[in-house]
């Protein structure tokens, strides 16, 4: 027994290494955590819609920082590209470059730029950041690029309540509180995983209530969930499944 305590010790040690980040984001108007969504307003009339990104190395050394994108949900029509150590074209989903950021340094490099080309709807993207060394390391953020029609508010955005799945981290489910517009014709839980994939689909039937949501069949791991409705992402979060 003597032997085991210690080794379970070091397995748990290293469970928890593998979900360490050094890196972290911040916007104009504070902090993030790891995994949180974005939301950026325009209309019809906008040309380009813009996510500045302030990323910090919080490590003792120098990490050097790559970009991958994820297209959740593209509303046809749009493009997009995002900036780092230069600007990409829309078919960059991985920055060529590494930026190099100091030990307790922050840089204002990156700019998630979006064409709406007069597009209307959410076009949903998860930005990843990882220290090229060691791609376990990163931080992620989910921008939400709102496009509606001149002068239309987002007043069924914010009739719908979604609540955090809990729990979260999840073994072998998680649930959801929810509460959707009455004239809500069609909605539905997506899970991503970090590649974008679709890995899990949930029809939501009821207009309020709870849903309890199987996690079993997934591997250990980081994913996005998306609440869809009536064709729209309105919320992309950070699930983390861990058995």
């Amino acid at each position: 027994m003597k032997k085991i305590l210690p080794l379970l010790g070091f397995i748990y040690l290293l469970t928890i290494t593998a979900f360490t980040q050094n890196l972290s984001l911040s916007t104009s108007s504070g902090a993030m955590n790891n995994g949180d969504t974005l939301a950026i307003y325009g209309d019809s009339t906008t040309i380009t819609m813009k996510s500045h990104i302030l990323v910090t190395n919080n490590n003792t050394v120098s990490i050097p920082v790559k970009v991958k994108k994820i297209e959740n949900y593209i509303v046809a029509g749009s493009q997009n590209y995002f900036c780092w150590s230069a600007c990409y074209s829309p078919s960059i989903y991985v920055s060529p470059d590494s930026i190099i950021i100091n030990a307790g340094a922050t840089i204002n490099n990156f700019d998630g730029d979006y064409v709406t080309n007069s597009t209307i709807g959410v076009t949903t993207i998860t930005y990843v950041f990882f220290n090229n060394e060691d791609p376990n390391d990163t931080v992620s953020v989910v921008v939400e690029y709102h496009v509606t029609g001149v002068g239309i508010k987002e007043a069924k955005t914010k009739e719908i309540k979604f609540s955090n799945p809990y729990p979260n981290p999840s073994d072998n489910f998680t649930s959801f509180d929810y509460l959707l517009p009455k004239t809500t014709k069609y909605s539905k839980i997506v899970i991503r995983n970090i590649l974008g994939t679709v890995v899990k689909e949930v029809k939501i039937f009821n207009k309020k209530g709870n849903i309890k949501l199987s996690t079993e069949e997934l591997t250990d791991g980081i994913y996005f969930y998306s609440i869809i409705v009536d064709d729209n992402i309105f919320i992309t979060k950070r699930l983390i499944v861990r058995h």
